[in-house]
C-alpha cells in the first residue's frame, strides 16, 4: 500500500485528487517439469491486483533443452502488464490535459529463443532472439483537453548477444551487442496529439566491451567502452563513450578508487525530452574512499 500527497506549483500540471492511497497485491506460482533427462518445461503464473484495473493475470512458459553439458537451447513465451499509475489516470492541467479515467494496463506478449554455451574453459557465449507484441500503449488524444488513452500498438524484434573471455586468470573480457527493429502504429480511432514520435525513441543498435583486471598488490583496473546508435525522434546522434576505474584494496575494510565516466568527449546528448531543455552527459571524475566496520 502506498499513499501520496501532491501540492502543485504555479503553472504546472497536477494530480486530481491531490491525495490517493493505492493498493497492490500479488501471488506467484511456478513449477518445473522434467519431460526427459535433458528437456525441461518451466511454467509460472502471476496474479496481481491493483487499485485501478483490479485483477491482472501474467502467465509464463519456458522450455530448455540441454544438448550437451556445455550447450543449452531454450524458448519462452510470457505475458506482462504495466498497470496504470497516478500519472496515467489522474494527470490534469486546465485546458490542456484532462486525465485518463479509462486508461487500462499496457500489455506485452513476449516470444524468445536462445542459445547458451560454454565454448571452452575460459569462454562463454549467449545469443537470444526476441519478438515482442504490444497492445494498449499510452497515447494522448485530441481534442483539448487531451485524454490519456490506450490507442497505440506494435511490435519489436531483434537479437542480443553476450560473451565472456578470460585470457589470463586475472583478466576477464565481456562483450555484448543488440540489434532491434521497432514497428509501432496508432489504432484507427486514435487522434494522438504526439503521434508515434512520443513512443519508441530507442536506438536500433548498441555494442559494449568491458575489461576487468585484478592486478598485483590488490589493485583493480576496469575499462569499458560502448557505442550506441542514433535516436530517431527527437533526433539524437549516435555516440561512443568510455569509462575507467582503478581501485586499491588497502585492507579488508579500506578501499580507495578513482573513476572516470564519459571520457571520450567533454559532453554529449543521450536523450532529448519533448519539453525540458536538453541536458548532456558530461565527463565526470570521482574519487572514493570506503571503510567497512
Amino acid at each position: 500500500m502506498t499513499r501520496d500527497e501532491l501540492i502543485p506549483g504555479a503553472h504546472t500540471s497536477f494530480l486530481v485528487p491531490g491525495e490517493r492511497t493505492l493498493r497492490l497485491s500479488n501471488i506467484f506460482a511456478n513449477d518445473t517439469i522434467a519431460l526427459t533427462s535433458s528437456l525441461k518445461l518451466a511454467m509460472g503464473l502471476k496474479w496481481e491486483h491493483n487499485s485501478y484495473t483490479g485483477a491482472e493475470w501474467m502467465p509464463d512458459a519456458r522450455l530448455s533443452w540441454q544438448v550437451n553439458p556445455e550447450t543449452t537451447l531454450w524458448a519462452a513465451v510470457s505475458r506482462a502488464m504495466r498497470t496504470p499509475s497516478r500519472f496515467d489516470r489522474d494527470l490534469y492541467n486546465t485546458g490542456l490535459v484532462g486525465g485518463g479515467p479509462n486508461f487500462q494496463s499496457e500489455k506485452l506478449t513476449a516470444y524468445e529463443a536462445g542459445y547458451r554455451s560454454q565454448l571452452s574453459r575460459n569462454a562463454t557465449l549467449s545469443v537470444s532472439f526476441f519478438y515482442n507484441v504490444y497492445d494498449h500503449l499510452r497515447t494522448a488524444e485530441l481534442p483539448f483537453p487531451l485524454t490519456i488513452a490506450n490507442l497505440m500498438e506494435g511490435k519489436t524484434y531483434g537479437v542480443e548477444a553476450w560473451a565472456t573471455y578470460e585470457p589470463l586468470s586475472w583478466w576477464r573480457l565481456k562483450a555484448g551487442g543488440m540489434v532491434m527493429h521497432e514497428d509501432l502504429r496508432l489504432k484507427p480511432s486514435s487522434r494522438s496529439f504526439f503521434g508515434i514520435a512520443a513512443e519508441g525513441n530507442d536506438p536500433s543498435n548498441q555494442v559494449s566491451l568491458r575489461s576487468e583486471m585484478n592486478l598485483a598488490n590488490d589493485v583493480e583496473l576496469d575499462l569499458a567502452v560502448r557505442a550506441v546508435g542514433s535516436l530517431p525522434n527527437p533526433r539524437v546522434p549516435a555516440y561512443a563513450s568510455a569509462d575507467a576505474r582503478i581501485g586499491w584494496n588497502i585492507s579488508e575494510r579500506v578501499q580507495l578508487s578513482l573513476s572516470g565516466f564519459n571520457l571520450l568527449d567533454d559532453h554529449h546528448p543521450e536523450f532529448v525530452a519533448s519539453s525540458p531543455p536538453r541536458r548532456d552527459m558530461r565527463r565526470t571524475i570521482y574519487a572514493t574512499a570506503r571503510w567497512s566496520m
